[in-house]
């Protein structure tokens, strides 16, 4: 049985300070990143070059409550439960909303099959698409997902009409794939942390699509919410070391993803048994090289403090804001939801999403005092995976850490936990016994 500790951050710069840690200053990079965690990061200028060194400070936190893993697959933080699992989707687009009625159905509203589909309105270069299973209109996003076979290949077809958030997963997929890794000191594998796009194509009407691998598996969200609350804090290190090691290399390229959650990391089945990560959903993805730009797009509940100033256009360091959205994946990975956005109705037993002026003022309020008010667990066998959450979870994004900062020898003190493949056999067939496509 796991013990739990669950804190209160009570300073503007990072990570709990544990019992037995000490804070040592340093000349050089450290690879303990729980020492790391407690060096604030120095402002940045609105052009970046190689991360600065990172100086000495010292914190202190309150501790507020014992709780303890009584082993069932459930959130730790009660007041936010696990969102619903839906594995009656694809994987690669994990909750999809009823098709609109009526003329404003467009831009699907076309037989999915026989003549008129949007496989057969793809122009000559993108033949031998063969819609397999299609999925509902997502009404919110105005995007048709469906299971393919593309030219003898099992694919995943994803559509909309909304051209630039099209052009942004294609530009930043196929610079991805076409990129050089060794130059930037990483394996030619890392680029298998990202789903690879098999083809584009604009139809006559005006519908683009992407035709991407398919991927056998199911989302973060999904697969930390049918793990034990002992079994995360033993995975999930393993998995956020693979999606930063990729993040390092994405914004290496000048890219940045701008809308990390859970939903959009998929594990399956790797070698050994252990989990592997593939990261989806590139629409707000940005190139900007060393400059400083406005954000785009995300997801409420993941966004960080800066994306609620007043000023929509307001040029901001975008590798720190993905460094936010990672922190709160993280947090929302062992809680089961984000680090603010939601509350818990203990009378009706049911999430409640914040109103868009609160979150507003909440976030701008972390922002201006420099001190995060949501709260966080601490599991002995992850507190560095935990400290680094913090590292990136800091409220000012000019004092926030970058992923290329993190040196190669933290992640590995980060990576570093006991879970061997028989372990995840178990839980592979667990889940096996909730989705179908694991092992096909």
């Amino acid at each position: 049985m796991a013990a739990a500790i669950l804190v209160l951050w009570s300073n503007d710069t990072l990570a709990a300070t544990l019992p037995d840690s000490t804070v040592t200053a340093i000349a050089t990079a450290t690879t303990d990143p729980i020492t790391l965690s407690q060096q604030p990061t120095p402002t940045r200028p609105s052009v970046f070059s190689q991360p600065a060194m990172l100086p000495d400070a010292s914190h202190a936190v309150l501790s507020q409550q014992l709780v303890e893993d009584t082993d069932p697959a459930v959130p730790l933080l009660r007041p936010v439960p696990t969102h619903p699992l839906n594995f009656g989707h694809p994987a690669q687009f994990p909750v999809m909303a009823p098709a609109p009625n009526g003329p404003n159905a467009a831009p699907f509203a076309s037989p999915l099959n026989g003549p008129g589909t949007v496989a057969d309105r793809m122009p000559p270069s993108s033949h031998g698409l063969v819609i397999e299973k299609s999925y509902p209109l997502q009404k919110n996003e105005g995007v048709y997902t469906a299971f393919a076979n593309y030219k003898g290949q099992r694919s995943f077809l994803k559509c909309a009409k909304d051209e630039e958030r099209f052009k942004a997963e294609r530009d930043a997929l196929l610079a991805i794939h076409a990129g050089n890794a060794e130059k930037y000191g990483f394996q030619p594998s890392v680029k298998s942390a990202f789903v690879r796009i098999l083809d584009s194509a604009k139809t006559p009407d005006g519908v683009y699509c992407v035709i991407l691998e398919r991927l056998d598996g199911i989302n973060l969200r999904q697969f930390a919410s049918m793990l034990t609350l002992t079994q995360r804090s033993k995975i999930l290190p393993l998995i956020f070391v693979q999606f930063i090691k990729a993040l390092q290399y994405m914004h290496r390229l000048g890219w940045m993803h701008g809308d990390i959650k859970p939903a959009n990391i998929i594990i399956t089945r790797g070698v050994n048994n252990m989990p592997k990560v593939t990261i989806i959903n590139f629409d707000w993805a940005q190139m900007a090289g060393k400059e400083m730009r406005p954000s785009v797009g995300g997801t409420h509940g993941y966004r960080p403090p800066e994306d609620y100033l007043d000023d929509p256009n307001r040029l901001l360091n975008q590798y720190a804001r993905d460094s936010w959205m990672i922190g709160a994946t993280i947090y929302a990975s062992f809680t089961g939801a984000p680090p603010y956005g939601f509350s818990y109705d203990p009378h009706t037993k049911k999430s409640v999403t914040w109103a868009s002026d609160q979150m507003k003022s909440e976030m701008l309020k972390i922002r201006d005092t420099g001190v995060n008010t949501c709260k966080n667990i601490t599991f002995s066998s992850s507190i560095r995976l935990l400290a680094l959450m913090k590292m990136l979870m800091v409220p000012k994004f000019e004092m926030r850490s970058l992923v290329t900062q993190l040196s190669s020898a933290v992640l590995t003190v980060v990576a570093q936990t006991k879970v061997t493949p028989d372990t995840m056999q178990k839980i592979w067939e667990r889940i096996a016994l909730h989705i179908n496509v694991l092992g096909s």
